[in-house]
C-alpha cells in the first residue's frame, strides 16, 4: 500500500518568501512511518503543482490530506483544489483529511469524495484508520 502525506496546494501559491516548512503534514507522516513503509510526503504548494497528483500513486493508496490541521497557511480556495484533486484520482485510492477545516465542514468533505475525516488530534488514531482504511467494518468505528 502506498501511503502519501500532502499538504495540498493553496491558491494563490504562497509567497515563496514566506514559504515555512509544512510542519504539520512532516509530523503526521513520522507517526504514520512508525508503523508503515512507505511513507511519502507531498508539499504540493512549494512545488506548485496542479491538481492531479496521479503520477505519485501506485496500485492501491491511500491518500493523507493535511489541511490547517495545527498551523492555519490555506486559503479557502484549498479546500475545492482538494476535491478537484480526488475527482482526478484515476487510481484505486483512498482519502483521508485531518485538520480543522474538514473537522467543522466534515458533510461537505464527505459529501465531496472524502472516504475518512479525522475530527480533532489525529496522531493518536491515524495509523489504526489506515489499518483499516479498506476494512468497511473495522473503519466505521472511526467514522461519526
Amino acid at each position: 500500500m502506498n501511503i502519501l502525506v500532502v499538504n495540498p496546494p493553496n491558491k494563490p501559491f504562497t509567497n515563496l518568501t514566506i514559504l515555512a516548512e509544512p510542519i504539520d503534514v512532516l509530523q503526521i507522516a513520522t507517526v504514520i512511518s512508525e508503523k508503515f513503509k512507505k511513507v511519502k510526503v507531498l508539499d504540493m504548494d512549494v512545488n506548485r503543482l496542479d491538481n492531479n497528483i496521479n503520477i505519485f500513486l501506485t496500485d492501491k493508496n491511500v491518500v493523507i490530506f493535511v489541511y490547517d490541521y495545527q498551523i492555519p497557511l490555506h486559503t479557502s480556495l484549498a479546500m475545492n483544489n482538494i476535491f478537484e484533486i480526488v475527482r482526478n484520482i484515476d487510481k484505486e485510492t483512498k482519502i483521508i483529511i485531518i485538520g480543522k477545516t474538514s473537522t467543522y465542514f466534515y458533510q461537505k468533505f464527505i459529501d465531496n469524495g472524502i472516504d475518512v475525516v479525522i475530527r480533532g488530534l489525529a496522531e493518536p488514531i491515524i495509523n489504526e484508520v489506515i489499518d483499516s482504511i479498506y476494512d468497511s467494518d473495522r473503519l466505521k468505528k472511526y467514522l461519526t
